[in-house]
């Protein structure tokens, strides 16, 4: 699934989302909680990672 308001990859066994509606400032809708939802439940199956960091993009930080 390509996802238009998350980043998520994987860093060695750790798995890193982040949110990504800069204009928005991250606020949460049904979309953004959907890829939210699919990249955890990925990234929960994937036996190499040990660990989810959730946080969110640098150009999405409001408090720049």
């Amino acid at each position: 699934m390509a996802y238009e308001n998350i980043l998520a990859e994987t860093r060695g066994r750790v798995g890193l989302v982040r949110l990504n509606r800069p204009k928005a400032l991250n606020a949460l809708n049904d979309a953004l909680m959907n890829e939210l939802g699919d990249a955890l439940a990925k990234l929960d199956a994937d036996e190499g990672v040990g660990a989810i960091v959730a946080g969110h993009a640098p150009a999405a930080n409001p408090f720049h």
